[in-house]
């Protein structure tokens, strides 16, 4: 996590243009999540995973399947 908050320092000074600053947004809210240990609930997990969705990845068949199984 230490790392991760360099990388945001950075990236909060030096910020990104366009739809980069957009995931860049998603992701420090996934930090925010985690550091505030609301990864370790199932509705903290499903907030994550619903964040991830919006990335143009998606989300992969192994998640997919893992999250319906938590449901």
């Amino acid at each position: 996590m230490e790392d991760l908050k360099k990388i945001r320092a950075h990236f909060d000074a030096y910020p990104l243009q366009t739809t980069k600053l957009v995931h860049y947004l998603l992701w420090c809210n996934v930090m925010d999540q985690m550091l505030a240990k609301n990864h370790t609930t199932l509705e903290g997990i499903n907030a994550i995973v619903s964040i991830k969705s919006m990335f143009p990845t998606g989300l992969n068949d192994k998640l997919k399947n893992l999250v319906n199984g938590l449901n």
